[in-house]
C-alpha cells in the first residue's frame, strides 16, 4: 500500500524555490538526490487494465527497468492511498508479463491482460529531486519528498508536482503539518489526480473519459 500526499506546483519559480529549500514545517531536509526518470504507460487495445481499476507503468531509471501496477483509487483531497505492485525486469521483457519475475505484479498483470499485447498510451519524462524528512529530534527519514518537473515526450507540455510519501507507516500528523505549510506558506493546491490520470486527461481525453463514473 502506497500512501502519499500530492500537490500541484503552480509554476517554475515556485518549483525552483522548493528545490532550494533547506527545511519544511520547521524540519530540516536531507541533501537532494537528482534523477531523470522515463515513464511509459501501457494498456491493451480494449483498456483491460483501466477497466480493472489499474494502470501499468514501465519506468527506466538509470538503466534499471521497473514495472508497476497501481490501483486507481480516488484521492481524499491531497492524500492518495493505492495498492502498488512492482517488479524489476530484464530490459526487453517489460511488455511480456509472463516473463516477469514470479510475484504479485506478474500474477495480476497476467490475470488482467490475459496475454493480449500491450500498447503505448503516452510517455513522460521527469526531472526528479528527492529529499528525506525526519520527525523532530529523529535521524531516520519518515517522509520522502519528491519534486518533479514532468514533460510529455514529443510535446510542449510541462507541469510540476510535489509528493510527500510515507517511508514509515502512520505519519498522519506529520503529513497534516506539511499540508498546512505547503497550502498556506507555499500556496500549493492539493492534486487529487495521479500523474497517470493528469497526463491521460491532457493527452488522451478520449481514454480519460473512460474513468468517469
Amino acid at each position: 500500500m502506497e500512501i502519499e500526499a500530492k500537490y500541484a506546483v503552480p509554476d517554475e519559480e515556485v518549483y525552483r524555490r522548493l528545490c532550494e529549500a533547506t527545511e519544511l514545517a520547521g524540519l530540516p531536509l536531507s541533501s537532494p538526490r537528482i534523477a531523470n526518470v522515463w515513464d511509459r504507460y501501457y494498456d491493451t487495445a480494449g483498456y483491460d487494465f483501466l477497466s480493472a481499476g489499474y494502470y501499468c507503468r514501465v519506468r527506466n531509471k538509470g538503466g534499471r527497468v521497473i514495472v508497476t501496477l497501481k490501483s486507481l483509487a480516488p484521492a481524499s483531497g491531497a492524500l492518495h492511498s493505492r495498492d502498488e505492485f512492482e517488479a524489476i525486469v530484464e530490459p526487453g521483457t517489460a511488455l511480456q508479463p509472463a516473463s516477469w519475475p514470479a510475484g504479485e505484479a506478474a500474477t495480476l498483470a497476467q490475470r488482467i491482460g490475459r496475454g493480449v499485447p500491450l500498447l503505448l498510451l503516452f510517455e513522460l519524462l521527469q526531472a526528479r529531486q528527492t529529499r528525506g524528512l525526519a520527525n523532530s529530534g529523529g535521524a531516520v527519514p519518515v517522509i520522502e519528498l519528491s519534486l518533479d518537473k514532468v514533460e510529455f515526450a514529443g510535446a510542449a507540455l510541462v507541469f510540476y508536482e510535489l509528493e510527500a510519501e510515507e517511508l514509515i507507516p502512520d505519519q498522519g500528523p506529520l503529513l497534516e503539518r506539511l499540508h498546512e505549510v505547503l497550502t498556506g506558506d507555499w500556496g500549493l493546491e492539493p492534486q487529487p489526480l495521479s500523474k497517470f490520470e493528469r497526463a491521460l486527461e491532457l493527452c488522451r481525453p478520449d481514454v480519460f473519459a473512460l474513468l468517469s463514473p
